[in-house]
């Protein structure tokens, strides 16, 4: 239980905060970033991404995600199977990603840019 609460409430926003992407790329050969630049523009990609991020969206995934995970079958399921338990870390790691992601970048959306019209 203490590695998945570390995984929402410590490495989630830590993931978010520090945005290792855009580092991780570098790692890429220049054919694939050029290829993931591409991709980033699409408009149903954007979309949904801003759709996934919407505080709403994300919350209500990761309650999801949570509550899913604690009934009987699949927590007995997550016990008894590595995939199943690796399944459910990943469902947590991603929802909380998304949730972090919607309170954080949310922010700075909102209060992290000068009012056009102060003087």
């Amino acid at each position: 239980m203490i590695e998945h609460e570390l995984m929402v409430i410590a490495a989630a926003p830590l993931l978010v905060v520090s945005r290792p992407l855009g580092a991780f790329a570098w790692a890429l050969p220049i054919v694939w970033r050029r290829g993931l630049g591409r991709m980033g523009r699409w408009r149903f990609l954007a979309a949904s991404w801003r759709w996934l991020t919407s505080a709403g969206v994300a919350t209500i995934l990761h309650a999801a995600a949570l509550w899913a995970w604690h009934q009987p079958d699949l927590f007995a399921a997550a016990l008894e199977r590595d995939w199943v338990h690796w399944l459910q870390h990943a469902s947590f790691l991603v929802t909380a990603l998304l949730f972090w992601w919607s309170i954080i970048d949310g922010r700075a959306r909102s209060y992290g840019r000068p009012c056009s019209g102060c003087s």
